[in-house]
């Protein structure tokens, strides 16, 4: 127990996932701003990862999508460490899983632009695009299991 919240499996998870999204995120970033290419796999079907992060749905009014990402995993990390530090808040639970949904609907249109407009697979992308699902899905079972415990957690934004 860390100051009142229990460190449960879902909040370790989700705290886990904004690091390596930090990481992914970080080194999409860093690509971009330094114009290098990335190192991609071996898989053909993914290794366009060069042509997704050059095109131009990779920055929007010039400002690099990864970076977009970074603030995101950046926001969930240190909202969750919040959560940690100050204890049960319901507030900062809810408006985590509003960001987590909006960075969810972005990763989907931006899994749609790479499926159906470039043709082509970015694995660090497509790695962003599984860690916010996860980090969603993981703010919802958090959210689930406090309504439970707490009743007077629940809200009319998540039934």
């Amino acid at each position: 127990m860390f100051n009142g919240v229990k460190l449960n499996k879902a909040l370790w998870l989700i705290f886990i996932l904004s690091l390596l999204g930090l990481a992914d995120t970080g080194y999409l970033t860093e690509s971009h701003l330094n114009r290098t290419a990335l190192v991609c796999g071996a898989v053909s079907s993914l290794s366009k990862c060069n042509l997704v992060a050059n095109s131009s749905f990779s920055s929007i009014y010039g400002v690099p999508v990864a970076l977009l990402g970074l603030l995101f995993y950046l926001a969930v990390f240190f909202g969750t460490a919040f959560y940690f530090w100050r204890g049960r808040n319901n507030h900062l639970l809810r408006w985590l899983i509003i960001l987590a949904g909006a960075g969810l609907i972005f990763s989907l249109y931006l899994l749609y632009v790479q499926a159906f407009i470039l043709k082509a697979f970015c694995q660090y992308c497509l790695a962003s695009d599984i860690l916010t699902i996860a980090i969603f899905i993981g703010l919802l079972l958090q959210y689930k299991k406090d309504k439970k415990s707490f009743p007077q957690a629940g809200s009319s934004i998540i039934k």
